[in-house]
């Protein structure tokens, strides 16, 4: 009696020599027939039939020895050959970069070291080997997320956090990640943390043993309820804080008509909410009739940038219709263009001033890019960060997830940002106190309109 024994059914079949069929009430197995080249012939099962009973359908084989030792060969390879779940989880991540990497020239070592990767493969190093294989990419922005920390991911996307209530710098310098914003009646404002302050460890953990902010701040939220212990440095002392978490919901933006009919906005991030919280203020700008806003201060500074989508309608609100906010380039080479909404935006006519700094990165700088090139919004602060490509994360079979950088973008005039930044076009100190008083030199309607119309090539310093 012959069977295969295989998870699935395969039959090979060659012209045939003769074909014979009997009817009979129910199928069974028969003996198979060798033919003179010692190959089996199969039996087919048909139910084509007038009496719409079984047939056997026995097919004399004429298939040469070679090509059927071939056949089984491949056969057995189909069935036995498998990866473990640990090779499946390195695989996931291999072919979410291959497929869409911005940078396809990464072919064909890519592909030489899923070769070397997955023969290192076991249960504890899956992780450690993804992580490996991502650094050869020598690309901070495309990285391994830990569970946790892909859950801290979208919640900060969402806008919904259990925290402690505080925004940092978007890297890690001198072993340290800089406090840039405290959110007030936050569980930090209560413990005294200060804008300024520079998280030395968290739960004695030190910061530099962190591989990126992401990972910070998975480390910083937590449970509701719970504690964290967090070691600052302020002046050249280091202060210790037990802070209890609490959840929160992201308010990205503030508001408030400084003298002189001048409107002062500040986005801190870019979350799903942002385009919304951003439209109602412009829009109860536009409604009041005293005082009429007819300057906006957009104040960019130590925002990071978030989501992307939210930072190209964040600059629809301000520009005319189908203007080009910002293209983009995938890893096809295709080139899209991304256009402010038909209809037009809401604070279209008025003078607007945006204040960036080192820390203003990603989609802040693609509204600055936007506003400056395509309505003449005069830059002020310091150069920015310089972070012009876009990732996507991906979910990985064991709950962790995969970041992974698939287009970068250029401004309305086709430049690349991308570690360079965008140049102010007047150098400026500023700050910004809890009462949102802005820079002091920004004082009366008639300074923020001749500052706007004023040679910008002459101004750049």
């Amino acid at each position: 009696m012959r069977r295969l024994r295989c998870s699935s059914l395969f039959v090979f079949s060659s012209p045939l020599s003769r074909v014979s069929s009997t009817a009979f009430k129910k199928p069974r197995w028969i003996k198979l027939p060798r033919n003179k080249n010692g190959i089996h012939c199969f039996p087919i099962q048909s139910t084509r039939s007038s009496l719409h009973r079984p047939l056997l359908i026995e097919v004399s084989c004429k298939l040469h020895s070679v090509v059927g030792t071939t056949v089984a060969f491949l056969l057995c390879i189909s069935c036995a050959w498998s990866f473990t779940s640990d090779q499946s989880l390195v695989l996931e991540a291999w072919r979410y970069v291959d497929k869409y990497y911005v940078d396809q020239s990464i072919h064909p070592s890519w592909l030489q070291l899923r070769q070397k990767i997955i023969r290192q493969v076991n249960h504890q190093n899956s992780h450690a080997l993804i992580r490996e294989m991502l650094s050869k990419l020598d690309d901070p922005y495309t990285r391994l997320l830990e569970p946790e920390e892909y859950q801290s991911l979208k919640a900060t996307a969402t806008g919904q956090l259990v925290g402690i209530g505080i925004q940092m710098a978007p890297k890690i310098e001198n072993n340290k990640v800089l406090v840039t914003f405290v959110y007030p009646q936050s569980p930090a404002a209560i413990a005294d943390i200060r804008k300024g302050d520079a998280i030395v460890a968290i739960d004695h953990v030190p910061v530099a043993q962190e591989k990126s902010v992401e990972k910070v701040a998975m480390h910083i939220r937590g449970e509701k309820n719970t504690n964290v212990h967090i070691t600052l440095e302020r002046n050249g002392k280091w202060l210790e804080k037990d802070i209890q978490r609490q959840d929160y919901v992201l308010k990205t933006v503030e508001d408030q008509i400084l003298d002189g009919n001048i409107g002062y906005l500040r986005i801190r991030s870019f979350d799903w909410n942002t385009v919304d919280e951003v439209r109602q203020v412009l829009s109860h700008w536009k409604q009041q009739q005293q005082p009429h806003v007819d300057c906006c201060i957009l104040d960019l500074r130590d925002n990071a940038g978030g989501y992307f989508p939210a930072g190209v309608g964040v600059a629809s609100l301000f520009l005319p219709s189908n203007k080009v906010v910002v293209y983009t380039v995938d890893h096809r080479g295709i080139e899209e263009t991304y256009y402010a909404t038909p209809s037009g935006g809401i604070f279209t006519d008025g003078c607007v001033m945006i204040l960036v700094n080192e820390h203003t990165a990603s989609a802040s700088e693609l509204v600055t890019a936007a506003l400056h090139e395509q309505r003449g919004a005069l830059i002020l602060g310091k150069k920015t960060f310089g972070k012009g490509v876009v990732q996507r994360v991906f979910p990985l079979s064991d709950g962790s997830g995969i970041a992974v950088t698939m287009m970068k973008y250029l401004t309305p005039s086709h430049m690349d940002i991308h570690k360079k930044g965008i140049e102010v076009d007047k150098n400026a100190s500023c700050t910004v106190n809890d009462s949102l008083q802005c820079t002091p030199f920004i004082s009366n309607q008639d300074w923020c309109f001749s500052t706007c119309t004023v040679d910008k090539s002459a101004s750049r310093e």
